[in-house]
């Protein structure tokens, strides 16, 4: 015969997590502890905090549910925490809360606790951060030649057009600069000069060899920013669902896997008056990538 889960585990996963965040109030956990009420009769309490003169302050109602837990389980806190005389309550659920006890807690005043910790297999809940990417991209570009103090055009793709003496062609120069940062990446259009010898050749159109003191780049760069719901890879901590804030207790919090092709997508993308409700989360600058149109 199987034997019934005690959630004696997630009362100890409990205690362990909240104990790394509650700095002001010492938590305890005993199995099964009684404490006295304020009438005379005693209750069991799976996991409280105490302030510094021994009094109660949080009772933590542990609930390890296959199903979403509900209303019930701010009713059962709520009376605990009036029984022993506790300032607050708390609900800590291993599975994910209705919408009728999210507004009974918000009414009441009672947090709503998840234990997030993705070494542990057997907690069912997982938190997920709202990122902001921002990704910069050359969309069009076209070059100048420099010589002595003037300037000329040059009508060849810069694909087909190199440098003898690095054996690149211009559009390769130009993806290096972008890739390698030293390009600004401003939205708009942009200039930016090279100061150096070059020797150009495109035999394919005719030139044999022209001798520049120099380019001129103009590029334009656009931007697009993508929200993101990522999860948790690895960390630890705990996730008060009623005001919506992860508390990591964790040295190092790692999100993902996700990929550019993850971010993306018509569906992720922001416009500008969107982004400030983003201003307060993760936030990232993608990786810059070029393309020529």
């Amino acid at each position: 015969m199987k034997k019934k889960n005690d959630g004696k585990w997630f009362e100890k996963v409990t205690f362990e997590q909240v104990s790394k965040i509650n700095n002001n109030h010492k938590i305890l956990l005993k199995p099964s502890e009684k404490v006295q009420t304020t009438f005379g009769t005693w209750r069991q309490v799976d996991a409280r905090s105490i302030d510094d003169l021994g009094l109660s302050y949080v009772v933590y109602e542990c609930k390890d549910e296959s199903s979403p837990i509900g209303i019930k389980a701010s009713e059962q806190a709520e009376g605990i925490m009036k029984d022993i005389g506790a300032k607050k309550a708390a609900v800590v659920g291993n599975n994910r809360f209705t919408a009728d006890l999210i507004k009974r807690c918000k009414a009441h005043n009672i947090e709503l606790l998840q234990i997030i910790d993705t070494k542990e297999k057997r907690l069912r809940t997982t938190v997920k951060f709202k990122t902001l990417t921002t990704f910069y991209w050359i969309s069009q570009y076209k070059y100048r030649g420099v010589f002595c103090d003037g300037e000329f055009e040059i009508n060849i793709l810069p694909t087909d057009i190199k440098d003898t003496n690095s054996n690149k062609t211009i559009h390769e120069m130009v993806t290096e600069l972008w890739n390698s940062r030293t390009l600004s990446s401003q939205p708009g259009i942009n200039e930016y000069k090279i100061d150096k010898f070059f020797l150009l050749t495109a035999e394919e159109h005719g030139l044999k060899t022209k001798p520049v003191d120099g380019l001129i780049i103009e590029y334009v760069v656009q931007e697009k920013s993508y929200a993101l719901d990522v999860p948790i890879a690895d960390g630890s901590g705990v996730l008060d669902v009623v005001n919506q804030r992860f508390y990591s207790t964790s040295e190092v919090t790692g999100v993902g896997p996700f990929s550019v092709e993850d971010i993306v997508k018509l569906e992720n993308a922001v416009n500008d008056s969107e982004i400030a409700k983003f201003i307060n989360n993760v936030s990232f600058k993608g990786e810059a990538y070029f393309v020529m149109e």
